[in-house]
């Protein structure tokens, strides 16, 4: 008999609670189909997204501070997006809205970051705290995915805003807000971005190399070996006297 373990640490400065469990010691057939699903989402602009773009083509954008720290910014938002997106299916669910908007350091704290892989440290991070599957392994999946969507170019990244900012219309507990605040400006940045903006990001996202559990600081290789030798206790427990 296999029990579900949790592990509780708390890591400074933040002081979060951070549970690290079984998903990633003996991941169930949804959550290794999930990390195994190819990419398969649909990045075409579509009708619905032209019908937004003209809608918000009058609105007039906030001032913004650089360039690079804007694009940055992009990549967290794309990655809270996509792990929604191949967790459930390639589809968008009632869920989504928390997903997108907690997952997400720049949407869910304001975060600013020095560097793309300061961003998706980070972002791997909240997805192995907050999300349905607590799974290093998925995570990794959906920074590849990340890097397929900045290599697809420019239209790719301003569907997903598109849909981000419908799902936020949609999925109540205020979070249009975040378009007001986030979404409907980066609409209008990336049309207007530079090309040279775009693909310094494309290039900084493929020079990136492995992010590694030791990479997270929050030593989780010492947390996995921990719970494998508690589950071999509970193994040897479970075995008939002789």
């Amino acid at each position: 008999m296999y029990c579900h373990f949790f592990y509780v640490i708390t890591y400074d400065p933040l002081e979060k609670v951070f549970f690290f469990s079984a998903d990633t010691l003996e991941p169930d057939e949804e959550l290794t189909a999930i990390i195994a699903a190819d990419f398969s989402t649909d990045l075409s602009i579509t009708d619905a997204d032209r019908e937004k773009l003209k809608d918000l083509r009058t609105k007039r954008s906030h001032s913004i501070q650089s360039d690079s720290s804007i694009a940055i910014s992009l990549v967290d938002i794309i990655f809270a997006y996509c792990y929604d997106q191949r967790v459930n299916g390639w589809e968008t669910t009632c869920e989504s809205g928390w997903s997108c908007a907690k997952l997400s350091p720049s949407l869910s704290y304001f975060s600013l970051f020095n560097s793309i892989r300061q961003a998706l440290i980070c972002s791997v991070h909240r997805a192995i705290t907050y999300s349905l599957y607590r799974s290093f392994e998925l995570a990794i999946k959906v920074v590849e995915d990340v890097k397929e969507v900045f290599r697809r170019g420019r239209s790719a990244i301003l569907h997903i805003f598109c849909d981000i900012h419908r799902i936020f219309v949609e999925s109540g507990d205020f979070r249009y807000i975040l378009n007001d605040l986030f979404i409907t400006d980066y609409i209008l940045w990336i049309q207007a971005v530079p090309d040279a903006i775009i693909a310094e990001v494309q290039e900084k996202l493929a020079e990136i190399g492995e992010i590694k559990k030791s990479d997270l600081h929050w030593e989780l290789e010492v947390l996995e070996t921990e719970a494998n030798l508690e589950r071999i206790h509970l193994d040897s427990d479970d075995e008939p006297n002789d």
